[in-house]
This record gives structure tokens, C-alpha cells and sequence, in this order.
């Protein structure tokens, strides 16, 4: 008896004892032994760890060792074929009576027929047949060990299990981080396929994708966590004197050499952006000004820049005449400052700020909170090559600026409004038929450029 005694490997074994015995013309009515026989011989590597594989094996190797060739027939079964029906007959025999039995050497595969005693599997007790039997029990000097019960899966039948033992629970819908993504998803800010697209990149690494999934979740380790391990004693940064937490690791520390990688990954950001503005039609010749870096640091990224761009200042040129040098050189500095010919429509001079947010490295800016859209579509056919900035008088030129900045993948609206107090002062002293801010705000984990995304900047 065992847990592999089943009608194929009685009818396997009926042909290991033929065979055995020296018979060289076997007929059968079970084609799937015939099947496994054939695919033994052909591909005994399938069958490595097949239920019957002792069987096949005893069964191959007397094929392989006998003198003579052996033939396998396919008879019908219950079809008044003599041999078969004396077959049926021997076999409900033995079944009873268990005399004249064969000795085919086959031994048992593992105690009490059963070939997998070496493999565990995870089980439950049956906690409620062992406490309706606990009365039964009690009085006894040596209980019965517990019934178990086999889970049907690791997944679903294991996280049931747990939770009724351990009372892990589910994740709190109340928290801040739950919260912050529900408003995300609800204002349209957030789209989760883009959002979600880095864990499915192939450019990603994974452990890159493991410190993201940290940092969303608030469990990339910082000294908050220290504090509440009780590894340390203090929340301020091992690095400088300000409070850690996983945005200040991100973006926040103000140690030298962090603060270098932090306006490293700043200034490529931006320049995968403005390599995408240079793209868009005779944009790149508005550029009247950035504040992303060197000239040297432009030509290491093979970009290059127009001469009227060449300053980090905003042109003195923007601003009104008596608007002396010192408050000029003080002002606010947006990443790029672009000077384009104003459209048919715009009559008086109006300040617009358009906030835009990129979710994810495919994703698509959304705009959040804007007050005007960014200008219209008509501007670039109506903005030839021949007009340059410097030229057009202040009802015929339309300001952008250009604010790039990273956010917290949560609370992206603290960022937002950051660059809108920012350059405030400067949207309203700066004198054209418009002035629009154009707020793009990058995830930290955001590191691919996509220009197509990027081209209702200045469009």
C-alpha cells in the first residue's frame, strides 16, 4: 500500500513482471504505459523524478538487456479479447486473495510507497478537531500528536494562516502614505501604469528598484529609524546637523559631498531638458538665459547653447529702465528663461503660472493647479527664425520660465508651490505681453529623458 499505488503503476508493473519473466510479445490495454515506456527509452531525463520512475527504469533496462527484441501491442480493453479478459480476471484475483503473486524486484520507492518522505511541505494543525477531542484527551498520559492539514498554497492559504496566528493585518488605510497617494490618484496628478513603469524597466537595476520601493513605502533606513529601534538616540543626520529622514537623504543633506551628487543629478536633469527644447522647432534660439551649470559642464553633454544664452542672469534687458544692477544680480534665476514672439491674441501683459508635473520616465506632464495653460499653438508657427529676442519690443514678446525641481513622490505639491513663492517677485517685475512659469517637477527616482514629454513646455 502506499500513496503511489494506483491503477497506472499496477499496470506498469504487470509489464515489468512480463518482462522480467522473459515474454518478447506483450499486448496491453493501457496506452499511457505504453506512452511513458516510449519516453522512457527516448528521454529518460524527463522522467527523473516521475511517480513511477523505479517502475520505468526496471522496465527499461530489461528492454536494453534482453537477447531478443521485445514487442508492445495496444488491445482494446473490455472488448472479449481472451488475453485481456484472463488478465482482468487474474487481476481482481490477486486483489482478494493476494495469491500468486510475482516477484517483479520492484522495491517500494520510500517508506510505505511513499517517494516524496524526503520533501516537506508547509501544514496546519486542526485546531478545531483537537480542541472538540481535547476533553477525550485529557486524562491520558500521552496525547495523540495533532492532526495536520496540508496548505493547498504559499500564497493565499499561507498570508490566511498567518494572519489568524500572528495578526500581522493588512496595510492601514489611514496612514499618511496611503493618503497622499489617494489624493495623487483622485486630482489626477499621479497615473499609476507611468508612475509604476520603473519596476518593469530593464534599465532599472534591481536593487535600484528595492531603495525605491523603500523610499515610497518610508522604510528606506535613515536615523528615524535608528531612534525607533532603539540603535540610536538622536534623529540628526550622521552627515550634518539637520534631522534625517528619506527625503533629506534624497535631496536635503547639506554635506559637501552629497550636496555635489544633488546638483550633479540637477543639472543632468536639465539638460536632458533642454536638449528636448532645442528639439522643438527654433526654440533653442529663444533661450535668453539658464542657471544649470557650466559651459563646460553644456559641451560635456553635447549641448550647444546660443550666445544670447551664454548668462545665468536673466537680461537686463526684461526688466524695466530704472531697475538697477544689484537687485538684478539678486533676483530669483529660473532654469532656463525663453523669449518667444507673443501670439495674435494676447493683448496686456499677464502673469501665468503653469505647474507641471512628470510622474515617471514615461509618463506625461500633467498640469497641476494652473491658472492659464501654457501658451498657445499658434506662437510657433508664428515665430520665425529671423526674430530675435533681443528684437521684439515688450507687446510683441512672450516670457517663459523654466523651473525644474525634484519632489517628494508623495507630497509633489510642497515643491510646486516652493517654485511658485520663488519666483513670484520676478514673474511681476519682468515687462512682456506674458510672463508663464512652467513648474516641472521630477521624482528622485526619475532618470530617463523623454523629449516628447517635455515639448508642451514651450509649445
Amino acid at each position: 500500500m502506499g500513496i503511489i499505488n494506483t491503477i497506472s503503476r499496477a499496470e506498469l508493473a504487470a509489464i515489468a513482471a512480463a518482462v522480467t519473466i522473459g515474454y518478447s510479445h506483450i499486448a496491453t490495454d493501457s496506452l499511457t504505459s505504453l506512452h511513458q515506456i516510449k519516453k522512457q527509452l527516448s528521454h529518460p531525463n524527463l522522467h527523473r523524478h516521475h511517480i513511477h520512475g523505479d517502475v520505468l527504469q526496471s522496465i527499461a533496462k530489461a528492454i536494453r538487456q534482453s537477447p531478443s527484441p521485445i514487442y508492445f501491442f495496444k488491445v482494446k480493453s473490455h472488448a472479449g479479447i481472451i488475453g485481456n479478459v484472463h488478465a482482468d480476471a487474474l487481476a481482481k484475483k490477486s486483489a482478494t486473495t493476494y495469491s500468486d503473486l510475482v516477484d517483479t524486484s520492484i522495491r517500494t520507492a520510500g517508506p510505505e510507497g511513499n517517494p516524496f518522505y524526503n520533501i516537506h511541505w508547509l501544514a496546519k494543525e486542526d485546531i478545531e478537531n483537537q480542541t472538540q477531542n481535547h476533553t477525550h484527551t485529557i486524562n491520558m498520559a500521552h496525547s495523540p500528536p495533532p492532526k495536520l492539514w496540508y496548505l493547498p498554497n504559499h500564497r493565499d492559504a499561507l498570508q490566511a494562516h498567518m494572519h489568524v496566528l500572528h495578526k500581522p493585518g493588512n496595510a492601514k488605510t489611514e496612514a499618511n502614505y496611503h493618503a497622499y497617494y489617494q489624493t495623487l490618484i483622485k486630482d489626477g496628478t499621479a497615473n499609476g501604469a507611468t508612475s509604476n513603469a520603473y519596476l518593469t524597466s530593464s534599465d532599472v537595476p534591481f536593487k535600484t528598484k528595492c531603495i525605491i520601493m523603500k523610499y515610497r513605502t518610508g522604510t528606506l533606513y535613515n536615523q528615524k529609524h535608528a531612534v525607533l529601534f532603539k540603535l540610536s538616540t538622536s534623529q540628526t543626520c550622521p552627515l550634518c546637523p539637520r534631522v534625517d529622514s528619506a527625503l533629506h537623504i534624497l535631496s536635503g543633506c547639506q554635506h559637501t559631498q552629497i550636496r555635489n551628487m544633488i546638483t550633479e543629478r540637477h543639472t543632468l536633469a536639465c539638460c536632458m531638458i533642454l536638449k528636448a527644447i532645442r528639439k522643438t522647432g527654433s526654440f533653442g534660439s529663444c533661450i535668453v538665459s539658464k542657471d544649470i551649470g557650466s559651459n563646460r559642464r553644456m559641451t560635456m553633454q553635447n549641448l550647444q547653447i546660443p550666445k544670447t544664452a551664454e548668462s545665468r542672469i536673466v537680461p537686463k534687458w526684461l526688466f524695466p529702465p530704472r531697475f538697477s544692477d544689484k537687485d538684478r544680480f539678486t533676483s530669483s534665476r529660473p532654469d532656463f528663461v525663453l523669449v518667444t514672439l507673443a501670439a495674435a491674441k494676447t493683448q496686456k501683459q499677464q502673469t501665468n503660472v503653469g505647474g507641471w508635473v512628470l510622474r515617471s520616465g514615461r509618463g506625461q506632464l500633467r498640469e497641476t493647479g494652473s491658472t492659464s495653460a501654457a501658451p498657445p499653438a499658434t506662437s510657433r508657427a508664428s515665430n520665425p527664425r529671423q526674430h530675435r529676442p533681443k528684437d521684439l519690443s515688450k507687446p510683441r514678446r512672450d516670457i517663459h520660465f523654466v523651473e525644474i525641481k525634484y519632489c517628494e513622490d508623495t507630497r509633489p505639491q510642497n515643491q510646486l508651490n516652493a517654485a511658485k513663492e520663488q519666483h513670484k517677485d520676478l514673474c511681476n517685475i519682468l515687462q512682456g505681453a506674458s510672463v508663464t512659469l512652467h513648474i516641472i517637477l521630477l521624482d528622485h527616482h526619475l532618470q530617463h529623458s523623454h523629449s516628447e514629454a517635455f515639448q508642451r513646455t514651450g509649445s
